[in-house]
């Protein structure tokens, strides 16, 4: 998504939470480490869906619908973007309700937070915009080297 992943996160799979478990905040059990589930568990067929939870303070909640599955295709990268619609909110935006005030004041240049606004979504930030090959890139970027698949193997 673009964000720095510096927040608490959450992964609500078929009523089990799944995400970083706080000692301080949550019971034994009752939050399982995320990295012990992999994807294809996660989702295990089309229309598979999940719940997830960014920023516990901003509150981000998107749930996650598995639209297809798709043959692996020799000498590709994964994982990869193949499609999507808009820009990623800046982080600490405010959630939602913060990202929708946002907007409205961008929308508005003559509004008296619009530059300070701008100035710190950024003077290139535009929400209709959405870029694969950024993604991609940012992918890559942030993921750690992994070898290609071979069409064989199931993840």
């Amino acid at each position: 998504m673009g964000w720095q992943d510096y927040h608490l996160h959450e992964f609500e799979i078929g009523g089990k939470r799944y995400g970083v478990p706080d000692e301080e905040f949550d019971q034994p059990g009752e939050v399982v480490k995320d990295s012990t589930v992999k994807l294809s568990r996660a989702l295990p067929r089309k229309g598979a869906s999940l719940l997830y939870s960014y920023d516990f303070g901003d509150n981000w909640a998107h749930s996650v619908i598995l639209e297809d599955i798709v043959p692996i295709e020799p000498d590709t990268k994964y994982p990869r973007v193949l499609d999507g619609a808009r820009a990623c909110p800046p982080e600490d935006s405010g959630g939602p309700y913060g990202y929708a005030d946002l907007l409205e004041i961008l929308a508005k240049p003559r509004h008296k937070e619009h530059r300070q606004m701008r100035e710190w979504a950024g003077k290139n930030f535009d929400p209709e915009k959405f870029s694969a090959k950024s993604a991609n890139l940012l992918l890559k970027q942030t993921l750690p080297k992994s070898p290609k698949l071979k069409t064989d193997q199931v993840q």
